[in-house]
Parts: C-alpha cells; structure tokens; sequence
C-alpha cells in the first residue's frame, strides 16, 4: 500500500476546495481592488518564483515593519490564501507586512512532495533578504505561518532558517515524521499550532509516515524549547454555537530566550483556517486564526543576529 497515494487523494479534497473558493472570492475580489497588494518575483535558484506583497495602509512612514509570511496550501495560490485567510485587514489595523508566495506546482517541499524539487527554504531566505534589501523592515521581526503544506513548511523553516525567522504558526499542518528527528536546531523558536480534531486530510492523530500526531509535535517543541510542561488551559467563548466546535488555548510557558509554544485546539474543527471568510468545511467561529497568530507572533523578536 503507496501511504503517499492514499495522501494524495485525501489532499485532493484541497484543490475541489480551491475551485471553490475561487468562485466565491470572485464578488470578493473588486472589494480587495482598492487595497495595497502588489505582485512581484525574483529568481531563486534559477528559477523565478512570485509572490504577492499586502503593504499595511499607513505604509507611507519609514518606520520598520515587521513581515509574517503566510504559505498556502497544497493545490492552492497566494491570491487564494490571501483572500481566504482574511490576514490583510490585521495587518492594516496592527502596521505589518503580509508576504503571500506561490508554490512551485502550488506545493511547498517540506522534505518530501507532490512532485515539486524546489528549495523552497532557499526561496523563503531570499525572498526575506529581498524584503531587508528592498523595504523598510523590521529583520528581527520576520515570521512564517501557512495552512495545511503551508503548515508544514512553517515547521521546516523552524527548523531549517531559524536564524531569520523570529516565531512560526501552524493552521491544520504538521511535521513529516523524519523531519522531527532532522530538526537539529538549538535556536528557541515560538511556536503555534492550530489544528481541528476531524481534520481528515491531515489528521489530528496523524499518518504515518507522512504527517505526525498533532500532540507530539507540540510536545517536541515544548521539549526544544524547554518550555513549561504542564500548559494553561483556557477555553475559548463558545460565541457561535451553531459552527459545532468549541475550542481551548494550551499555553506552555517560560521556554528558553522567552519562548513559548500555543496550542489551539478546535474540538469538531476540520482542514479549515479558524474564522475563514468562507465555510469550506466545519469551521469555527469562535475566534480568528489571522488575529491569533498576529497577537502570538507580535511579542517575539529574533533572539540572534
């Protein structure tokens, strides 16, 4: 039995989802029209990779923003992911910049792939050096986030450009199972996962050997990061009782250089962005993954130089 077929089809669900996302973003887009993205690309290792750029409306300062990254999903784009994840009015209240990049084959390889032989970690380096080179930003303050392959490759950046990357976050991703025992980093880094307990396509108790166990991932990063190991435990307001889900924040606190690791669990959640402008699947409402993962990533700074 090919473990990566298998995979492949669940995964599959995500572009059905795209498609969809797309028709419906359509009566979206015009409302987007008026806002500050730009796309732009740079050759990464010979070859020339794109993304897209939201600049925070009072961008007109010289003040040194900080930049979040933010990675789609398998079978997904930048555009998709932009639209979807509904970080862009965040970034205009709070004064970042969101990176949005596309995948090679709209995948990211996290060590393993669906056919891309990218070095997307290279990518992510330079595209962080083009935004130094080119912008006002703040380089101490540079983080990474995505949904589902996204998700994944926040991990890898982890562990693979921890001296760039300042905290990372995780919506319905995971790590490869391998890839844990390859993070050899010694760098502190905050962490946030966020992950629903029905997910089918990356499951909640993971799938061998492609995605790990939601809990042990968390648990590997309060070990790394020498965080406290009993969490607090608070449970979100249930404000929308007909989206099916409740969720708890596990905060492990007091890790090594002030880290710490957030653990969003979304009890009847599915492969979906918390607060998403659209139901693609079950979805909470409790609470907004994009103004989560600002307020998380916005009290760490780059412990290195």
């Amino acid at each position: 039995m090919d473990i990566r077929k298998i995979y492949t089809s669940k995964i599959t669900k995500d572009i059905c989802k795209s498609a969809m996302i797309v028709i419906v973003f359509i009566s979206v887009i015009l409302e987007m029209s008026g806002q500050t993205t730009q796309v732009f690309s740079l050759a990464s290792n010979g070859t020339n990779r794109s993304f897209r750029i939201h600049f925070p409306s009072n961008i007109s300062d010289t003040k040194d923003r900080p930049v979040v990254i933010n990675m789609h999903g398998y079978g997904s784009n930048a555009l998709e992911q932009e639209i979807y994840t509904q970080m862009d009015p965040v970034a205009d209240k709070e004064g970042f910049i969101v990176i949005y990049p596309d995948g090679i084959n709209a995948a990211w390889n996290v060590g393993w792939s669906f056919g891309s032989t990218a070095d997307d970690v290279l990518f992510t380096s330079d595209l962080i050096d083009y935004m130094v080179n080119n912008y006002s930003v703040d380089k101490q303050r540079i983080y990474a986030c995505g949904l589902s392959n996204g998700g994944f490759m926040s991990y890898y950046l982890a562990c693979n450009l921890p001296n760039k990357i300042a905290a990372i976050a995780s919506v319905a991703g995971s790590m490869v199972p391998a890839n844990v025992g390859l993070c050899s980093t010694n760098v502190p880094m905050p962490v946030m996962q966020i992950h629903g307990t029905i997910d089918q396509v990356v499951p909640y108790t993971g799938l061998s050997p492609i995605s790990a166990p939601i809990e042990s991932v968390v648990e590997f990063w309060v070990d790394h990061d020498e965080c406290q190991k009993t969490p607090t435990i608070t449970p979100f307001t249930d404000i929308n009782a007909n989206d099916n889900t409740t969720s708890e924040r596990y905060v492990y606190a007091s890790g090594k250089n002030g880290s710490e690791v957030q653990f969003i669990k979304v009890t009847g959640g599915a492969h979906t962005w918390p607060g998403a402008i659209i139901d693609i699947d079950v979805t909470s409402k409790d609470f907004k993954a994009s103004e989560e993962i600002w307020a998380f990533f916005k009290r760490f700074s780059l412990q290195i130089n």
